[in-house]
């Protein structure tokens, strides 16, 4: 499995679109797991047909200085029916994004 650590230093952003959109698409899942800073809410869409869910999320001020511990605040877990590959669509103000154990085959943040 592919470990992934992805810092975004700026948010990302369509054109004249808010909320702003990242979409990853990863093979072979079970489990997707992650943790996100930013600020107001962020939708996530798992990409299995599941609810779509809106979470608040953290400043990443709270989570600076932390070392090997990220705040359950700013994870978010979903766990899949099969083993197979997914497209999760996350729409928010997202300034930090930190995921790791699976393989990712897109990352798209345009």
């Amino acid at each position: 499995m592919m470990a992934a650590a992805i810092v975004l230093t700026t948010a990302c952003k369509k054109e004249k679109d808010d909320p702003r959109q990242m979409i990853i698409s990863a093979k072979d899942l079970s489990r997707m797991q992650f943790s996100m800073a930013g600020s107001g809410n962020a939708t996530i869409n798992w990409g299995d047909g599941s609810k779509i869910e809106t979470v608040a999320l953290a400043d990443n001020k709270d989570w600076a200085g932390l070392v090997n511990y990220i705040p359950p605040q700013f994870t978010f877990r979903h766990d899949y029916s099969g083993s197979s590959s997914y497209t999760i669509t996350i729409n928010g103000k997202i300034t930090h994004l930190w995921c790791s154990d699976f393989e990712m085959s897109i990352f798209d943040v345009s």
